[in-house]
This record gives structure tokens, C-alpha cells and sequence, in this order.
């Protein structure tokens, strides 16, 4: 069998022996300024080996320059990424970047007008080829909705945000849920001026976009900059940046059924204020999340919410020393580690990179950025992780394990052989641009069922993990 994938087929049983290698883990990110140009420059920091390379100079000019999203996989294992400034129109750019080659290419210059200008998020992919994102600026003046086709390279405007009807300047991301479709959020407009949340089908090419809500400032909190999460208990978590009842900020929570939304959590300066950032779910079912201020030095905090609890906990106080006032998200790697950036302290006062270790709650800082050297100040962005196998040192696991499809629901069982029944396995599911979607701990029974009729048709990664033993693998679904 040639297929680099397989097929999750109806009523078929794939029975597959498994390769298990040590891989490496590479986290990618950008920074907002420095690099030899001082527009910025993308990197990647090797968690196995604890390397920081640079691996890109933004230009400024016409290519881009001063990136503050973050960088996405495409299913050609490109990273896509915006900037927010320069290009051809000064409006920032859309690119892709080649990891391995470090090859950089403008795809598309933003105009300010119809292609909408100064993109702060980041792209999100709904099919092998198909890109959606958004912009804070152009189209009628507060942003627009846009998709990006990699292998036809057509750009279109799907829709504009204007400003008391349907919200306007979103900064975050577009978030794909298990419905199908896109849900977002603007920092201003709606009914009270204060950003709403919506949703958009990419399949209704009549009426797609709906306003589903409006933030009010003290009930709900106001001025979103981050972007939704859909939580496993089927509601969407997300943080406003001001607002609530300290004025400072709140944890909301939204119910994508009903479209009602309740504040949960309200910031202030002990627990942190300001976010602009969003909350991830890690493997412990936990959220975390990171706040630009408050704290005990007012640089910032990083926090857990249990959702099942309602406890709220500051799990570490930024300083100066090992980095301060984190503008971004959170992003829980392979290791079972978070890993994220400060915009600015360390050694150079030009941010740093870190890690959380969530089971004994210890911080470490892992590196400094220098300016012309390796960049400085990331600024709303978050770190991707990419994880490659090393061909020659590989562990070989002579079992064979059972993928069965056991109806049209796309719900698939894996059955383990006896032999692994009773180890820790540990299952994980990733889209294409490596966010996970679903995870399994500690699994130690013989057969588990995983439904994916929540989700498009297209390709999946499939990780299985025994000690230190790692099998990655394509599912292609549908």
C-alpha cells in the first residue's frame, strides 16, 4: 500500500502495524519587531534540544513587516501567517513560509479597501486548500471577513463588518467548531459599542453571517481581543479585555444554542487585568490563560480556570526579570507543557519565551530576545507547535492495532492488543495546523471510541503515545 494516509472507510476494519519513533518537537513563532530590519522575524525554539534558531527577517516594504498573529500549518506543510503592516499598500500582507527550505512568499497584498488592512489574527483552514481569516481595518472601515484559496491563489470578501449592526475591528482569530461552522467576536460595535460575538457559515452563501450577541460593559465585559474556545462541555469560553465589574476585564462563557453569554470571572488586580490573549483547554481539562496586567508587579498573570468548579487560581506572577506583560495565548505542547511569550522584560526588556509545567507549577524562563539578534517584543501571538520524526532512531512496537468504523457517524473504534491493554496510552487527534482537537489520557482499557462526526471531512493527525514512544499518522476522513 502506496498511500502515505488511510481512509476512515464505512463498515471497514483497518488492521495497521504501528511505528513508533522519538520525534522532535519545534515550536514556531514571530516577533513584532527586531530582526536585522527591525520589522520583525520568525523563529523556532527545538524543545528537545532547548535551540532558538531565526529563521526569517520580515523585510518590511513590499513583503510585510511587523507581524502580530500567529503562524498556522497549511496541508503542505507550510506555516501561513499575516503581517499587520507594509506591503505594496502599507496595509500588511498575507504569506507562506517554508520551515524546512525557510523559503518566504507573498500570497496576497492587503489594500485597504475591498481586501480589508491590518490583520492582527490569524488564518484558520475549513479544507485542504481553504483559508478564512480576518482584518481590523479596510472594506467599509471596520474589518472585513475574507477567504484564501492556497491552490488557485483567488481571494474574496466575504463579508464587512460595519460597526453598530455587526460589530467592527476584530482583532482575534476566527474560531472552526464542531458544527461546522465559524465563530468570531469584534472588539467594538454591536448594540453598545463594545464588540459583539457571530457566527459565519461557510456554506450559506445567502445570509452567512449572524450576530449572535452583544458585550455590555459591566455585565459581560467589553473589548474582546482574543477569540473564542470550544470547550469539551459544548460551550464557547472566551475573555474580555475591559469591562466588568473592576473594569478590568472578564472570563465569559457562551452557549452557542441559546446565544446567551454570562460573565464567570472577573478580573482585577490581584488576579490579573487586561487580557488580550485567549484561553486554551489543556489535556487536564483545565483552561489557563494569561493576563497583560495585574498581578503582584502589575506585569501580568498566568492562570487556571476549572470550569466544572468555577475556581479561579493565579498560577504565576510576571516580573521583570523573567519576562513580563504577555499579550498572547497559551499553547500546550506534546510534553505536556504550556509554552508561551511576554512582549516585554528579560534580560533585554525585548520579551521572552517560556514554559509552564501545569502538574507541579513551576515557570521557566527559556529564552531572551535581542533585538537585531533573534527579535524582540512578540506582541498577540501564539506559538505552533510542529513535531517531525527522527528516521534513525525509531522503537518498534510489533502489535497490531485495530481502527474500526463502526457506523455512517464516522465514529471510530481503536482496539488495542492485549499486550497494551494494560499501559498508559495516551491518544491525541490534530487538525492540520497541529491544534489539538481531542485527547485521551491515560487510557488502560483495550478499546476506545472516538466520534469525529463533528467535524469536517479532510485530513486529521492521529499521535498514539507509550512512554516515550511516539506513532504519528494520517486519517484521512470522509
Amino acid at each position: 500500500m502506496n498511500r502515505k494516509f488511510f481512509s476512515i472507510c464505512f463498515y471497514c476494519i483497518l488492521s495497521l502495524r504501528f511505528t513508533f519513533a522519538q520525534v522532535q518537537y519545534i515550536l514556531y513563532g514571530m516577533t513584532y519587531s527586531g530582526g536585522i530590519n527591525d520589522y520583525g522575524v520568525i523563529f523556532s525554539y527545538n524543545i528537545n534540544t532547548s535551540t532558538f534558531s531565526k529563521l526569517y527577517d520580515f523585510t518590511g516594504g513590499a513583503n510585510g513587516g511587523l507581524p502580530s498573529g500567529s503562524l498556522r500549518k497549511d496541508a503542505n506543510g507550510n506555516l501561513v501567517g499575516m503581517t499587520t503592516y507594509y506591503g505594496n499598500y502599507n496595509a500588511g500582507t498575507l504569506f507562506s513560509f517554508n520551515p524546512l527550505s525557510t523559503a518566504y512568499s507573498k500570497l496576497l497584498d492587503f489594500d485597504g479597501n475591498y481586501n480589508g488592512a491590518c490583520p492582527t489574527g490569524s488564518v484558520v483552514q475549513i479544507s485542504a486548500n481553504q483559508l478564512y481569516a480576518m482584518t481590523s481595518g479596510g472594506g467599509t472601515g471596520g474589518g472585513i471577513i475574507f477567504s484564501y484559496n492556497l491552490q488557485t491563489n483567488v481571494f474574496a470578501n466575504k463579508h464587512n463588518f460595519n460597526s453598530s449592526v455587526d460589530g467592527s475591528i476584530p482583532y482575534g482569530d476566527l474560531m472552526l467548531a464542531s458544527d461546522g461552522n465559524l465563530y468570531g467576536m469584534t472588539a467594538f460595535g454591536g448594540d453598545n459599542g463594545v464588540g459583539i460575538i457571530f457566527k459565519f457559515d461557510p456554506n450559506n452563501y445567502v445570509t452567512p453571517f449572524t450576530k449572535l450577541c452583544s458585550f455590555s460593559s459591566s455585565q459581560t465585559g467589553a473589548n474582546p481581543y482574543g477569540s473564542l474556545l470550544e470547550a469539551l462541555d459544548g460551550n464557547f469560553y472566551g475573555m474580555a479585555c475591559n469591562g466588568g465589574q473592576h473594569s478590568m476585564g472578564t472570563i465569559f462563557k457562551f452557549n452557542p444554542i441559546n446565544s446567551s453569554i454570562t460573565k464567570i470571572v472577573d478580573f482585577e488586580t490581584a488576579k490579573g487585568s487586561s487580557p488580550s490573549g485567549s484561553l486554551i483547554q489543556a489535556a487536564d481539562g483545565m483552561m489557563y490563560g494569561l493576563t497583560s496586567g495585574g498581578g503582584n508587579s502589575n506585569y501580568g498573570t498566568l492562570f487556571q480556570y476549572n470550569p466544572n468548579t468555577g475556581i479561579y487560581t493565579v498560577k504565576h506572577y510576571f516580573n521583570n526579570t523573567e519576562g513580563r506583560q504577555p499579550g498572547g495565548s497559551l499553547v500546550e505542547a506534546s510534553d505536556g507543557n504550556l509554552y508561551g511569550l511576554t512582549t516585554y522584560g528579560g534580560a533585554n526588556d525585548q520579551g521572552v519565551l517560556f514554559k509552564y509545567n501545569p502538574v507541579n507549577s513551576s515557570y521557566t524562563k527559556l529564552f531572551d530576545f535581542k533585538g537585531s539578534i533573534s527579535g524582540s517584543n512578540p506582541k498577540y501571538t501564539t506559538l505552533i507547535e510542529i513535531r517531525s520524526d527522527v528516521s534513525d532512531v525509531e522503537n518498534y512496537l510489533n502489535d497490531d492495532i485495530e481502527i474500526l468504523n463502526l457506523q455512517s457517524s464516522k465514529e471510530i473504534n481503536i482496539k488495542l492488543p492485549e499486550s497494551l491493554s494494560n499501559s498508559n496510552i495516551y491518544i491525541d487527534i490534530y487538525n492540520l495546523f497541529g491544534e489539538k482537537l481531542l485527547s485521551f489520557n491515560q487510557i488502560n482499557n483495550s478499546n476506545l471510541k472516538i466520534d469525529l462526526s463533528h467535524y469536517p471531512d479532510g485530513i486529521y493527525i492521529l499521535k498514539i503515545q507509550q512512554n516515550n514512544k511516539i506513532c504519528i499518522k494520517k486519517l484521512y476522513v470522509g
